[in-house]
């Protein structure tokens, strides 16, 4: 249970993300330090790239890896946080070696 907790506080404070402007989209960097799951895809430790998959929507995100190696699409739907200032994060729960992508806040 202990390791569990460790492994997902290890991945919330080792997930660094920068957001960043490209053409009027919001694009966040992010450095995951671990293999994980996003939607039923399994994706390598790097460096990924967070934007809308779409721009007329935020509702499907697209993960891709900074070589362009693996990228995945991953459907959101839209929650009003009540604090408009929410920084950017991807939010990780682990379970024994395995980490699922559970939210992504632009």
């Amino acid at each position: 249970m202990k390791k569990q907790m460790l492994a997902a506080a290890f991945a919330l404070v080792f997930t660094t993300l920068a957001p960043t402007q490209s053409q009027a989209q919001q694009v966040m960097q992010a450095k995951i330090p671990f293999t994980f799951q996003a939607g039923s895809t399994m994706l390598p430790a790097g460096e990924y790239r967070v934007q809308p998959a779409f721009t007329a929507t935020e509702t499907v995100q697209q993960l891709r890896d900074a070589d362009s190696s693996s990228a995945v699409f991953v459907g959101t739907y839209s929650v009003d946080p009540g604090n408009k200032h929410v920084e950017p994060r991807l939010i990780f729960n682990c379970y024994t070696n395995v980490c699922f992508l559970s939210e992504i806040w632009t």
